[in-house]
């Protein structure tokens, strides 16, 4: 009786088991830098990203030429909505 609900289990888990997290890789953009300035005058944070757009690494692979970086930048009042403002340019981007 166990030795049969074991194996029921084991294969209740082999075909329930999936792909959940995936995820395609050519829309997927790698963030390779980032950078925070703070503009004393205006009272204003500039936070930039810098990414590696893939959708296009196959393109420059071939023709011999480096990686494409791509760089989104943006200002808020707090570094947090500076990123937040950054991360919407690159997903209306996609």
């Amino acid at each position: 009786m166990i030795r049969s609900i074991f194996i029921l289990l084991m294969i209740g888990s082999l075909l329930l088991s999936g792909c959940t997290s995936y995820k395609v890789l050519n829309r997927t953009a790698v963030i390779v830098g980032m950078g925070i300035d703070f503009d004393s005058k205006k009272n204003l944070y500039d936070v930039t990203f810098q990414i590696i757009d893939p959708t296009e690494k196959s393109k420059s692979a071939s023709a011999g030429r480096a990686l494409p970086v791509i760089v989104f930048s943006s200002k808020g009042k707090t570094i947090s909505e500076a990123a937040r403002k950054s991360t919407e340019k690159i997903l209306q981007r996609k």
